[in-house]
């Protein structure tokens, strides 16, 4: 099963069961932009995150791609998102991040729309302690989306 979202340009969301990928029309290969992991406390997409790269010190915020984090909600409403980062580990309720967090427009093309949660929304949380046991999770049959549908 792989779910798939394209913006106008082509770029390529992928989900496929575990991992989120992002493959833009400039790149050869898809990366990894979020990884879906389940806990007792609960189904998170956790992504790998550098505080140099992905941290806007403007308005001290992460980043998240407004495009991932709809397509992670549509498969799991009451989802968290994580953040493993090289400054430590983070999470929010995506509802709460929708509804405390900003929109930016950092590029004019593609998947760029970011939401902006402020770093003060997140909770500290030790990352390896939750995720000792994974859990196999199902999403829908093959689907393929344009944005905007």
């Amino acid at each position: 099963m792989i779910e798939v979202s394209l913006d106008d340009d082509g770029n390529e969301l992928i989900f496929d069961g575990v991992f989120y990928k992002l493959k833009l029309v400039s790149e050869m290969n898809p990366r990894n932009v979020g990884e879906i992991k389940v806990s007792k406390e609960g189904t998170f997409m956790v992504s790998d995150r550098n505080f140099d790269k992905h941290f806007f010190k403007k308005t001290y915020s992460w980043g998240f791609s407004r495009k991932l984090v709809e397509v992670f909600m549509e498969s799991f409403p009451s989802g968290h998102l994580g953040i493993k980062s090289d400054v430590g580990s983070f999470s929010i309720k995506a509802t709460d991040a929708v509804e405390q967090g900003d929109y930016k427009h950092f590029k004019k093309i593609g998947f760029e729309l970011q939401l902006m949660v402020h770093h003060s929304c997140f909770k500290k949380w030790n990352i390896s302690d939750r995720f000792n046991k994974f859990v196999e999770t199902e999403v829908s049959n093959e689907t393929r989306t344009r944005i905007g549908d």
